[in-house]
């Protein structure tokens, strides 16, 4: 059951986050495609009911308006888009530690740009 999930995990856990750590900038959710407005409503109402100056991610789901949008997974737009948008991506082809990935990146390459 999807909402018995976000009252029992999700509200608890991200009432600690947003609680127990000072100020908290910013929050990347990756919410399942088939939350409701309705839930994804409430999650924003407490994130901003905790922390009003958080900014929060297009992730969120549902049609509820957040802080700025995100495209695809490593889908970077032909065009710029309007209002402040991101392009998640990985760098090694993967979003965690993967032991002898084919792709190794040298931090020093992301720093310099």
């Amino acid at each position: 059951n999807f909402q018995k999930y976000l009252d029992e995990k999700v509200k608890p856990q991200l009432t600690e986050l947003l609680t127990n750590y000072g100020p908290i900038g910013m929050i990347w959710f990756d919410t399942p495609m088939d939350i409701s407005n309705e839930q994804a409503q409430n999650l924003k109402d407490l994130v901003r009911k905790l922390q009003p100056g958080c900014i929060i991610s297009g992730r969120l789901g549902g049609e509820v308006e957040t802080d700025y949008m995100s495209t695809e997974d490593n889908v970077i737009p032909a065009t710029v888009l309007p209002g402040d948008w991101e392009v998640p991506a990985t760098l090694n082809n993967t979003w965690g530690f993967k032991k002898n990935s084919p792709c190794d990146v040298d931090y020093r390459c992301i720093i310099s740009g």
